[in-house]
């Protein structure tokens, strides 16, 4: 079950990078109740002590985690033109984000 969910949500994770705060908090609401209810968990067991036990990262970490290593690969490829994608674009709102800090 754990691996047919995972790779359905991650599927093109890398664009929820630039994605809005509140999409990818959708998501992870939607994956901490199906955990819950998985675990059979009462409602007073936190959300971190949840992930922790089951080994399953938050969304969030996912998304950084998947964004990382697919810029690595981009930033080590032979095609010049494939390399530059490794640039975030000027139009995401993460990039401009992290810009401004």
């Amino acid at each position: 079950m754990n691996s047919i969910s995972h790779s359905m949500w991650t599927y093109g994770i890398q664009l929820w990078g630039c994605a809005n705060l509140s999409h990818t908090q959708i998501l992870q609401r939607f994956q901490s109740k199906i955990l819950r209810s998985l675990a059979d968990d009462p409602w007073y067991v936190s959300n971190l002590q949840l992930h922790t036990d089951l080994g399953i990262p938050f969304v969030a970490a996912e998304i950084s985690r998947s964004s990382l290593l697919y810029h690595r690969r981009l930033t080590g490829h032979h095609n010049p033109l494939v390399a530059a994608l490794s640039t975030p674009p000027q139009h995401c709102p993460a990039a401009k984000a992290s810009m401004a800090i």
